[in-house]
């Protein structure tokens, strides 16, 4: 006679019995592999985030947030900047889909990030406070500066002036 079990189920011979200990073994296997495949995959994507995160924040092998190029012989425009603000992240954005048309060699475009201590050190040397645009000479001298958020079109315009000498 086969013993039955909690669910009704027969348990039958000692080699059935195996055989699906062996498939549910088997069955546990590919489920953990799963879940390190997909574990794998939302790593892969979130360390492709970061490399593209370093990737946009550098331009021309040189980081947005080196200050040291303002005053090196190029027009710059510095984004004074604060990523806990929304009006800056706004502004941050429409220069980020800009800043690429304009090289180092033409114009030099720097984010002083108001978290970081160079970056607040920056801001206030020249008085500025978030989401400002400082637009400096080639010598360093500020020239101007412009607050709030102006759209890529019109930063496109007002750059390519500044990089003209007409600001």
């Amino acid at each position: 006679m086969a013993a039955t079990t909690n669910r009704g189920r027969t348990s039958g011979n000692p080699q059935t019995q195996a055989r699906r200990r062996e498939e549910k073994q088997t069955r546990a296997q590919r489920r953990v592999r799963r879940r390190v495949a997909v574990s794998l995959g939302i790593a892969i994507v979130l360390l492709a985030g970061v490399a593209a995160m370093i990737f946009a924040s550098n331009r021309n092998g040189r980081s947005l947030y080196d200050l040291s190029a303002v005053g090196n012989g190029v027009p710059a425009v510095v984004h004074v900047h604060d990523h806990a603000c929304p009006v800056c992240r706004d502004l941050r954005t429409n220069v980020s889909r800009i800043e690429n048309e304009f090289t180092d060699d033409v114009l030099v475009i720097r984010v002083a990030d108001l978290h970081t201590d160079a970056g607040r050190a920056f801001a206030l040397r020249y008085g500025a406070g978030f989401r400002t645009l400082l637009f400096f000479d080639a010598d360093g001298n500020l020239v101007t500066s412009q607050t709030g958020v102006q759209e890529s079109a019109v930063l496109r315009r007002v750059f390519a002036r500044h990089a003209a000498g007409e600001l």
